[in-house]
């Protein structure tokens, strides 16, 4: 069998596993947590998804077109996005946590946001 089958199949079989798995963690998860828990999942991980949209400021795709422009400039390249993304980062993280204050969320709520901020 070549290398490009072995790969293909390989690909193809997590690609399975992984949809499979989804739709068990979909099906079962609520059930197991209820609604007030799985609210403070979505709650924790919305507030981080709303910030990573900063932090990330499209740097993934300028990173991507540079390196294929220039590989030769990998490492300053990476260093760069790295000090970005943490200058933005650590900010957001901080900003998060002060709104999830505010907003008078509970312990544990903080506690997943401050996980899904740092995640982030």
């Amino acid at each position: 069998m070549s290398a490009v089958r072995k790969s293909v199949i390989g690909s193809l079989a997590t690609q399975l596993a992984s949809w499979g798995l989804s739709v068990v963690v979909s099906l079962k998860l609520p059930a197991y947590l209820g609604d007030r828990n799985l609210g403070r999942i979505e709650l924790a991980g919305a507030l981080a998804g709303a910030l990573s949209v900063v932090v990330a400021l499209g740097t993934s795709q300028v990173l991507v077109r540079e390196l294929a422009r220039a590989p030769e400039r990998t490492g300053a390249l990476l260093r760069t996005a790295i000090g970005l993304r943490l200058a933005l980062g650590v900010p957001a993280c901080l900003l998060g946590l002060l709104l999830s204050y505010l907003l008078g969320w509970d312990a544990l709520t903080r506690q997943l946001a401050v996980i899904a901020l740092g995640v982030m």
